[in-house]
């Protein structure tokens, strides 16, 4: 039989049945990778799910979950209160969160919490956070122990995000809260918005000023010449034709303060640094402040005593200065004495709790011997 007939006659059954089962084939294949697709979208599906689960738990704690699962309430109080003392403030407004939602307490003790867990993240300088616990403790219970200071905490807040409409809003929903505001007859010299400057508050501003100034330049003299120098410059500065120019300034400062806060300039890193850096400075003057008030007790004995042994230290044009004129002199000198020995102390024995070394060889701090020597 020629190839041409084979053709004119069509395809065999055998070609028929091959093409069947091809096509069965194809079908299986096919319906098999539908399958596979299905089980895919329906495991993307359920993970989906499962993500959403967890997320809604944790944003009914407050965006906090799960740090406290398989430890009991107690456990968790002890572990908010042992982050608070090492100041992670975060950390331990979580815990606190955790215990909210492992125990079942009262409205007055959630809203204390509340109020615990704002403090927290207040002090973390995480002041949307701080405010939002603040505003959960109101909602839940009116603490009236707490009216005020709560009241300042949220000012303190708004303030330090830069939310001066927010912030006035509140402050005229809290009249009687307001520690600031002018009292009744006071004399108010400029306004800005619902905020009333009276002559109080410059005069504090100005004796917050003159104060910090005589802790960094006078802060050896006794207390009662350090007490005539501040009434003497408030005098000084207080006077009628200064006042204009004071209260100008501090309005100057406010505004400026203000704008500042709303471009939320303390995000830079260049000042989020210097003001590390800054406040580091200020906590040790504080720290030590308070260790010389403690430890410092000079009477005018011990202030002759000093000047007659160090006499060749007060001679003026060759001359010695008698020591009616040279006491204050003497004094200051004799208290730099007592504060570096107060400081020398305090350090040798931080150095050794902290267990500090110091490779001095390392750091230049000794000198190498020439060679040859």
């Amino acid at each position: 039989m020629s190839d041409s007939r084979k053709m004119d006659e069509g395809p065999t059954l055998g070609d028929e049945l091959r093409q069947s089962l091809n096509q069965s084939r194809n079908l299986d294949r096919g319906g098999r990778g539908l399958y596979i697709l299905l089980a895919f979208v329906l495991i993307v599906s359920l993970v989906n799910l499962f993500v959403f689960v967890i997320d809604n738990m944790g944003a009914g704690n407050g965006g906090m979950s799960g740090g406290g699962k398989g430890l009991s309430a107690e456990a968790i109080e002890k572990l908010a209160l042992k982050l608070e003392r090492q100041q992670l403030y975060g950390a331990a407004a979580r815990a606190w969160t955790d215990y909210l939602s492992s125990t079942n307490p009262s409205g007055e003790e959630s809203a204390g919490i509340w109020y615990r867990i704002g403090k927290l993240y207040q002090g973390g300088g995480d002041f949307e956070r701080a405010l939002d616990a603040y505003y959960r403790s109101e909602s839940i219970e009116h603490l009236k122990d707490l009216e005020a200071e709560l009241s300042l905490r949220v000012s303190e807040c708004l303030e330090r995000l830069g939310r001066f409409a927010a912030l006035r809003s509140e402050l005229e929903s809290r009249t009687a809260l307001d520690p600031d505001a002018p009292t009744a007859g006071e004399e108010v010299l400029a306004e800005i918005g619902s905020w009333k400057i009276s002559r109080s508050d410059l005069e504090k501003m100005v004796e917050a000023e003159i104060e910090a100034q005589l802790s960094s330049v006078a802060g050896g003299l006794p207390s009662d010449q350090r007490k005539a120098q501040k009434d003497r410059l408030l005098a000084e500065v207080l006077s009628e034709d200064r006042q204009q120019q004071l209260l100008e300034r501090f309005v100057a400062e406010e505004l400026l303060y203000r704008r500042a806060m709303e471009e939320r300039l303390y995000d830079d890193p260049a000042y989020r640094e210097l003001a590390r850096n800054l406040e580091k400075k200020m906590m040790i003057q504080k720290y030590m402040d308070g260790q010389y008030a403690a430890n410092i007790k000079i009477s005018d004995q011990e202030v002759r005593e000093y000047y007659e042994a160090h006499k060749a230290d007060f001679i003026k044009d060759g001359q010695q200065v008698d020591f009616e004129e040279a006491g204050q002199q003497a004094y200051a000198m004799l208290r730099r004495s007592r504060e570096m020995e107060i400081q020398a102390q305090l350090i040798g024995f931080l150095m050794d709790e902290y267990d500090v070394v110091v490779h001095r060889s390392k750091s230049g701090g000794e000198k190498k011997p020439e060679d040859g020597q």
